[in-house]
């Protein structure tokens, strides 16, 4: 998922502990600014976005089951891996993880699947770089 945790706000009360202090001048006192939403690198950040990431998905889960069990079961951070029993039955779920995430300000990447159905329509740049999605052979299995 692209920009996860930029788009999980912080609370303005929390705040406070996480700053950073920045000098581009020698001979000027520098300057402390405060991050408005979660960086990456911070010790809690996979706790904080696999709880909001939980949370957006347990609002939704009527409008976006398959999506939601996805997100329970089979994701780990901002790694999902799924299966399912068709290929159409995998590009539901696809498209349901695409409108979860969109919903909370994040967007899906790295996209990967073993069909060509699944990322067909699917914006190239979502696509994982090591899928070859223009040269899918239907009669070869590892495929």
């Amino acid at each position: 998922m692209s920009n996860m945790l930029l788009g999980i706000r912080l609370l303005e009360e929390n705040r406070r502990f996480h700053h950073f202090v920045w000098n581009e001048l020698r001979d000027v006192l520098p300057k402390t600014y405060q991050f408005k939403s979660h960086l990456f690198g911070n010790v809690g950040s996979p706790v904080v976005a696999n709880s909001v990431v939980r949370e957006h998905a347990q609002h939704n889960k009527a409008r976006c089951p398959k999506a939601w069990a996805t997100v329970h079961c089979s994701t780990l951070v901002d790694d999902a891996l799924d299966s399912a029993h068709s290929a159409q039955e995998a590009r539901e779920i696809v498209e349901q993880l695409v409108d979860l995430y969109k919903d909370a300000g994040m967007s899906l990447h790295k996209l990967a699947s073993s069909h060509r159905e699944v990322l067909e329509g699917m914006p190239v740049e979502e696509i994982a770089p090591s899928v070859d999605v223009f040269h899918f052979d239907s009669s070869d299995p590892s495929t």
